[in-house]
């Protein structure tokens, strides 16, 4: 069931590969619990208004939720048999009087669909949780935005879209079968970074890359086989401060057989670092740790859980340190970007940089080029 899989610290995505590895869930049915997740804070609002107590128990909830989401994003399948088929379900599961209130519940699902619509419509902030309503009430066109393409689902179901981002399948040419999946808005940002690294031709010549926050290091590999494709000469230092994500990064490399063109350093930024360590770099990469708010359209997931201020703060603070110690560093151009469509979290670094984003994928991607919302990435060049 989508609201009580057992997430620990992995996004939703990564636990859902797991089932699917394993066999325990069909791609369907993937598609199904992601899309769950997208209309779960619709479900509870509307729900409410059915009944202000939650159906007991839980589990009968998100078998609710499931129906829900079926009756909503399944325009293909008859609503009588999605009402017959969960009232079935929940009799067998749960017993005849849960079977009974599950069919008036979607009873009044089926009757009330159209103004439940007009609803959605006319209150977009309905598909939005409420600590997320509320920390962005000053940005209602934000609110309108995020809203309107969370419940976008690509023709081919959510999960499908998921196994399309391989690389390989949109004809990146920088890519084969080896590389793990990316997504839309982290290709656009590659290229865009590329675009500001050449803005003139030139001759081949070296480039030392320095990526502070690297792990997995799919936008490392991603320029370093640009930079020799174009015949220059790259060399980089890949840092990260844990080593189960490090080992992530060597293992990508070792796909890539990038381990003579790239290091690696274990290491903790923002945490009294010898700065004289580290010779003048041409390009400094700093994708900071965030709210990781961007993969909102993607990773439904992210804000399933109410951030508290204090958590906030943390952040901020450590995405303040790793600033302070990358604008100490020498070099001729640095990249800085979060994943987040989180206005306070993107004024917060633009006040440390002194300077406006210069990239928004999700203002700069043509959607219908990928068929979803891209993830909003945000990104700084300072010179």
């Amino acid at each position: 069931m989508p609201r009580h899989l057992n997430l620990g610290n992995k996004h939703l995505d990564a636990v859902l590969d797991e089932y699917r590895l394993h066999k325990d869930l069909s791609a369907s049915d993937l598609d199904l619990v992601l899309m769950s997740y997208r209309y779960l804070h619709v479900f509870l609002k509307t729900r409410a208004q059915f009944n202000k107590k939650a159906p007991k128990p839980r589990k009968l909830e998100d078998l609710w939720l499931l129906c829900f989401t079926l009756v909503f994003s399944r325009d293909n399948t008859p609503e009588f048999a999605i009402v017959n088929e969960g009232v079935n379900v929940a009799k067998k599961r749960f017993g005849a009087f849960a079977g009974k209130v599950t069919n008036a519940y979607l009873r009044y699902i089926e009757e009330n669909k159209q103004a439940i619509l007009e609803q959605i419509k006319n209150t977009p902030s309905l598909v939005i949780p409420v600590w997320l309503e509320q920390r962005w009430k000053s940005y209602p066109e934000l609110l309108k935005k995020v809203a309107s393409n969370i419940l976008n689902r690509p023709e081919h179901g959510i999960w499908g879209f998921c196994e399309d981002l391989i690389l390989e399948k949109k004809n990146f040419s920088a890519f084969s079968k080896k590389t793990q999946a990316m997504d839309p808005g982290s290709y656009e940002l590659c290229n865009w970074i590329l675009k500001e690294v050449l803005k003139k031709p030139q001759s081949p010549k070296p480039y030392s890359i320095l990526d502070m926050c690297s792990a997995p290091g799919g936008k490392l590999i991603y320029l370093v086989q640009a930079l020799l494709q174009q015949g220059h000469s790259p060399t980089a230092l890949a840092t990260e401060s844990k080593l189960e994500r490090m080992n992530r990064i060597k293992e990508n490399l070792s796909k890539w057989n990038l381990n003579s063109q790239v290091k690696t350093k274990l290491m903790e930024w923002g945490d009294n670092v010898a700065i004289e360590d580290f010779d003048a770099q041409d390009l400094i990469l700093a994708d900071l740790p965030c709210s990781g708010l961007g993969t909102i359209f993607t990773r439904p997931d992210t804000v399933a859980s109410p951030v508290e201020e204090k958590d906030w703060q943390a952040l901020f603070n450590l995405q303040e340190r790793i600033l302070e110690d990358a604008l100490k560093l020498s070099f001729k151009q640095l990249f800085v970007s979060i994943c987040s469509v989180d206005p306070i979290e993107i004024a917060h670094i633009s006040k440390i940089l002194g300077k406006e984003p210069d990239f928004k994928s999700w203002d700069q991607i043509d959607e219908k080029k990928y068929d979803t919302s891209p993830e909003g990435l945000v990104a700084w060049v300072k010179i």
